[in-house]
């Protein structure tokens, strides 16, 4: 993969607007930040820790999330119909 390709990678990961979740107990749908999901991704983790970031937050979100929890219904990019 050349590096223009992933500075486009990149980019296209930077620019979501949301992600939508269903949350598996409550029964209901929410509509999060990035900023969000990372904070739910990265909760109750020890001080050594090392956080998952914009770039791999999606391997964090199928670790710890993904069924247990939540299920992801959508991932809302600015600009996109």
């Amino acid at each position: 993969m050349n590096s223009e390709n992933t500075e486009l990678k990149l980019e296209f990961k930077m620019n979501i607007e949301y992600v939508l979740i269903w949350h598996l107990e409550e029964g209901v749908s929410r509509r999060w930040s990035l900023e969000e999901v990372l904070e739910e991704v990265n909760r109750d983790r020890s001080d050594t820790w090392t956080d998952y970031t914009r770039e791999d937050w999606m391997e964090g979100w199928n670790e710890w999330c993904e069924g247990n929890y939540y299920k992801l219904l959508e991932i809302r990019y600015k600009g996109a119909k």
